[in-house]
């Protein structure tokens, strides 16, 4: 075979190129080996942070501190200065199940470096303000300033307290009833829209209904100017020589922990919805 045999120039080409791969891989292999692991000083030189949890749910009229069991809908975040003097500043932080302590309350640990700190607790807003859901009642609050020492274990505790967003449901009247069925109520803040009906439609409701699925209840955040739009939707009832209502629309105010209710009413003879607006807040607490 010649030098200048194809097959021949082929291999040479190739061998070059195996080689510089092998020593690439050789090179970022030597490169991993020598980045050095935690220091025993830099272990050390952490603590434990036990963390107890409270809040005042919207299912109680009375403002009652329940302590959580359940911490999968919250996200966390650290504020501080390490003891080496590096600021820390809304740092996500981990926190696992840590038992229960003396008095039956369940508690959360998480591993972080001396120091000292405040820990911020806030619903997750995929939690509170889904793209396509109801929502959920939001929480927020932060732990006094607390100390973590080298191998020490720092207890703090956040009250979430009463909820930061609004709570929006619908009601009928006897009026509305006698003429219209299968309300649908859309909210929104411009951005987001939940259509929800009433309690009563809604577990009457069967597949293929409008309302089938809707669900009774929307939290939505506080906007600047304190105002959610709503558009009605209802079907005529047979015999109630009334039409449709499709769109009639209009604005409520909400605030942070306000149960806001919308009556639906109707003028017994023309048929025209008149919602009624109102709620309460019960000391801040959903009712």
């Amino acid at each position: 075979m010649s030098l200048t045999d194809p097959a021949m120039t082929h291999i040479r080409f190739i061998m070059p190129i195996l080689l510089l791969a092998m020593l690439t891989l050789v090179s970022c292999q030597q490169q991993d080996d020598l980045r050095p692991s935690p220091t025993t000083a830099e272990v050390e030189s952490r603590g434990r942070i036990v963390l107890s949890l409270s809040s005042d749910p919207e299912v109680y009229i009375e403002t009652r501190s329940t302590q959580l069991t359940d911490i999968s809908s919250l996200d966390f975040t650290l504020t501080g200065q390490t003891t080496s003097g590096e600021s820390i500043a809304n740092l996500p932080l981990t926190f696992t199940n840590d038992g229960v302590d003396g008095n039956g309350h369940h508690r959360f640990a998480a591993i972080f470096e001396a120091g000292t700190y405040t820990l911020t607790a806030t619903t997750k807003t995929t939690i509170s303000a889904p793209t396509n859901g109801a929502g959920a009642p939001a929480y927020s609050g932060t732990s006094t300033q607390f100390t973590i020492t080298q191998g020490g274990v720092a207890t703090t505790s956040i009250d979430l307290g009463t909820p930061t967003n609004a709570k929006v449901t619908v009601a009928l009247d006897n009026t509305f009833s006698a003429k219209y069925e299968l309300p649908r109520i859309t909210i929104t803040n411009g951005t987001r829209s939940v259509t929800i009906t009433d309690a009563a439609t809604a577990a009457e409701a069967t597949i293929g209904q409008s309302t089938y699925g809707l669900p009774t209840v929307t939290y939505f955040d506080v906007p600047a100017n304190g105002t959610l739009s709503y558009s009605i939707t209802a079907d005529a009832k047979s015999g109630s020589q009334v039409t449709d209502i499709r769109g009639a629309t209009g604005t409520i105010t909400v605030a942070a922990g306000r149960h806001t209710v919308i009556t639906l009413t109707a003028n017994s003879v023309t048929g025209e919805v008149i919602p009624i607006i109102g709620g309460e807040d019960y000391e801040g607490t959903f009712d």
